[in-house]
């Protein structure tokens, strides 16, 4: 990967659209034009590869069945419950068995289920929610500030940015037709990422969910 910053954004989205050098746009619309564009390819690139930007964060229970993640958790990709020295998946439950009671076969975290709803996370049974939890999540974008800042994606992925800001530019000046074109590469490339979702990680296929086994751990 190679980090490309704001500075060689607005440069080459200007290039690309034959406006270096004519202050048609001022820095901060600019910048603003990037982090559009930027924020779009993000949330393409971590729908697609899901553990692209995945971290995590642990969090306690106290009080209570519920946690409220910081503004900055985009999507959550699971949840751990710490019994001892050893993590054990929290499973998560559909809304209508959210009254349900699981068997407990021995893990403390095989009776407990969560559900991010709104901005919570519920862990069910209540009167079992209390402890440690790790929470796995993929981070929300953030916006680019200055102009050292960067992003940073593989096989050239800025040009989505570079082609999106430039057709931009480029319809508020009213070129439609070079607009177009920069837009249908924009398209192309997001269709390459989107084709390489399914390969980018070759070492091992994902393996099927044991649904049987976690379907019996419903009490009825």
């Amino acid at each position: 990967m190679t980090a490309v910053s704001v500075t060689t954004l607005k440069t080459r989205s200007l290039e690309r659209a034959h406006m270096e050098n004519t202050g048609f746009i001022s820095g901060a619309e600019h910048l603003s034009l990037i982090n559009s564009e930027a924020a779009e390819l993000y949330e393409e690139v971590v729908s697609r590869f899901e553990d692209e930007k995945t971290t995590s964060l642990q969090f306690t229970i106290s009080t209570g069945n519920t946690y409220a993640p910081a503004s900055t958790v985009f999507k959550v990709t699971g949840l751990d419950f710490q019994d001892g020295s050893e993590w054990y998946e929290v499973p998560r439950f559909a809304f209508n068995e959210r009254n349900r009671r699981a068997y407990n076969y021995g893990f403390r975290s095989r009776e407990k289920k969560y559900r991010w709803v709104g901005n919570q996370i519920y862990i069910t049974p209540d009167d079992s929610a209390l402890g440690t939890y790790r929470l796995w999540y993929i981070p929300a974008y953030v916006p680019l500030a200055l102009d050292a800042d960067a992003i940073d994606w593989p096989n050239g992925w800025e040009e989505f940015v570079i082609d999106g800001v430039a057709a931009l530019l480029l319809r508020k000046e009213g070129s439609l037709d070079i607009a177009a074109a920069c837009m249908q590469r924009k398209e192309a490339l997001r269709a390459r990422i989107r084709a390489m979702a399914a390969n980018r990680d070759l070492a091992n296929a994902n393996k099927i969910i044991d649904v049987h086994q976690r379907n019996s751990e419903w009490d009825g």
